[in-house]
């Protein structure tokens, strides 16, 4: 009786039958392993195309950067380019009483001393550039001054319409007025208790950039010397502050 029930039961879960729902289920265990497999080929696609995309990405940004590169280059080679330079002093050379001079007057000797001169400084401005550059800002100060301060105090003014072509330079001449320089305050300054400044800024434009480009510059005379006479020479000089170029 055992074995006919444990025979019924075998035959009745793998007879016939039930070969329907063995076969539904072959299918599902291979369908499955199938199913497994190409996720797995998804998932190493998918992380072969992340690759690629960065990879893309990183190169896409070296060609933009390269690109960017280039063009700064040839912005910088194109632009113009202005500088300050070659001031020069005019009218100044004061020279100290010698014990062999004549004897002036009282008021003679006087006025002399209190006679103001206007000492001039000439400069010149050179487009060193490929380009045209339009001047949008200009502030030039010539002063005597024991010790400049470190923050600029600039003199704005505003030039509309004014141009220097490439190649081109433009002079200009500064001079102390209305004030003036007296005998005794030029005596200070070859004595180097006060110094003669030139300092400033020029801002200009061009067409390739929007925003305009800023110098800004800063010389001390030297005094006179035996070997550049007594005119003397200019030196760049000043505060870091007064020094910038864009």
């Amino acid at each position: 009786m055992s074995l006919c029930k444990n025979w019924f039961d075998w035959y009745a879960a793998f007879g016939p039958s039930t070969w329907s729902n063995w076969i539904l289920a072959a299918f599902a265990v291979v369908a499955t392993v199938i199913g497994l497999r190409t996720l797995r080929k998804i998932r190493d696609q998918t992380k072969a195309a992340i690759v690629a995309a960065d990879a893309s990405q990183r190169s896409a940004k070296a060609a933009e950067k390269s690109v960017d590169t280039q063009r700064q280059a040839m912005l910088t080679v194109e632009r113009p380019h202005l500088l300050f330079e070659n001031p020069k002093l005019f009218g100044f050379r004061p020279e100290p009483r010698k014990d062999s001079d004549p004897q002036l007057p009282f008021d003679e000797h006087k006025k002399r001393e209190e006679a103001a001169t206007y000492p001039s400084v000439t400069y010149r401005v050179k487009n060193y550039g490929k380009s045209p550059a339009w001047i949008t800002k200009w502030s030039v100060s010539f002063k005597s001054i024991d010790q400049l301060p470190q923050i600029p105090a600039y003199e704005e003014q505003k030039v509309i319409g004014f141009a220097i072509p490439a190649g081109e330079v433009f002079l200009q001449e500064s001079m102390l007025r209305p004030v003036g320089l007296s005998f005794n305050q030029r005596m200070r300054i070859l004595d180097r208790q006060e110094r003669l400044f030139i300092f400033g800024f020029i801002e200009y434009s061009d067409i390739f950039k929007e925003e305009p480009h800023k110098m800004g510059f800063c010389w001390i005379w030297s005094g006179p010397s035996t070997y550049f006479g007594p005119d003397g020479i200019w030196e760049p000089s000043g505060p870091e502050s007064y020094w910038y170029y864009d």
